[in-house]
């Protein structure tokens, strides 16, 4: 009698396994331009707007947008949380990939700046001519 028992739950894993995976790769095939995604990509959401601004003045005109729309604003880089708790439904997301600019780098007292966009790689490369990156991760 164990052994069947033991049969039926491993089973029923298998059948739960493998309906979550079809279930997960169906969802994510979407073609919708509009549907954001962490690097999870387990909770997606439908947003009103994507703005890919390169400038201040862009993402002036999308919040504006949004007030004027009572919309929510959201804000997104490389997208590496989880969870979805970077953007909500609806919203106007602004997508900050592009926005990655090296502003400055101030070797004498190893400062940085940087637009919001940039990347831990982007800075670590720039920054890897004055021995100023990091050695170990």
């Amino acid at each position: 009698m164990g052994l069947r028992i033991r049969w039926i739950a491993l089973i029923a894993v298998v059948i739960y396994i493998l309906s979550m995976s079809l279930s997960l790769y169906f969802h994510n095939q979407s073609d919708d331009d509009l549907l954001i995604y962490d690097v999870s990509r387990l909770f997606p959401d439908q947003v009103h707007k994507i703005v890919d601004g390169q400038d201040v003045e862009s993402f002036q005109s999308a919040i504006e947008y949004a007030n004027e729309h009572d919309l929510t604003v959201s804000i997104g880089g490389a997208r590496h949380s989880q969870g979805g708790h970077t953007y909500f439904e609806d919203s106007v997301f602004l997508d900050m990939t592009s926005y990655n600019d090296i502003l400055s780098i101030d070797t004498d007292n190893k400062r940085i700046t940087v637009e919001s966009g940039t990347t831990w790689a982007d800075v670590q490369e720039a920054v890897n001519p004055y021995d100023l990156s990091v050695k170990v991760m």
